[in-house]
């Protein structure tokens, strides 16, 4: 268990320092991070919480949501490999920011809380301008990554086609927003 703390999303293989301690870098092809992973898989899928009464055990939805990320980030990794990423920075995928981005998903729509696919690339856009035009974020549980420093040009997006090809996808470049 004390190899998975912090590991999910900030996968730690450099060492650095006198210490010897683990810097944080993205995931990069098959490494110790997808052997973490396998190894993980089946201790989440057989954890129980132990009640006062044992008619009363069950597992929490957190640890099946462990072994979905796992196996999510598998499955994402190779597909990226296959495209022709050669990094994988899991550790952007944070569940504060996806959190408060589909919060004002929904802010955004006021009533509309189950936008349609059209409807949700239309706040997401709202979105993505007003982060550019924001002199800061007010708020929020999300790391500082700098101001606009993922972000692309704000013509180049709203230019964009909607549809995506994919055998553009190698030439892009995935960062987190």
């Amino acid at each position: 268990m004390t190899s998975l703390s912090g590991r999910p999303g900030g996968c730690s293989s450099k060492i650095s320092g006198k210490n010897g301690i683990r810097r944080k870098i993205s995931v990069t092809g098959p490494c110790e991070h997808e052997e973490m992973w396998n190894k993980a898989i089946p201790i989440f899928q057989n954890m129980k919480r132990i009640p006062r009464k044992m008619r009363d055990r069950k597992r929490p939805p957190v640890l099946k949501n462990w072994v979905h990320t796992f196996r999510s980030f598998k499955l994402l990794c190779k597909s990226l490999y296959n495209l022709g990423f050669t990094d994988f920075a899991a550790r952007s995928f944070n569940q504060d920011c996806i959190e408060n981005f589909f919060g004002q998903i929904r802010q955004h729509g006021v009533r509309n809380v189950n936008p349609t696919c059209t409807a949700f690339m239309g706040y997401y856009k709202s979105l993505i301008f007003n982060a550019f035009v924001a002199s800061s974020t007010n708020g929020g549980n999300c790391e500082d990554e700098g101001k606009f420093s993922n972000l692309v040009q704000l013509e180049s997006f709203l230019n964009y086609p909607a549809r995506l090809n994919l055998n553009d996808a190698p030439n892009c470049c995935l960062t987190s927003l």
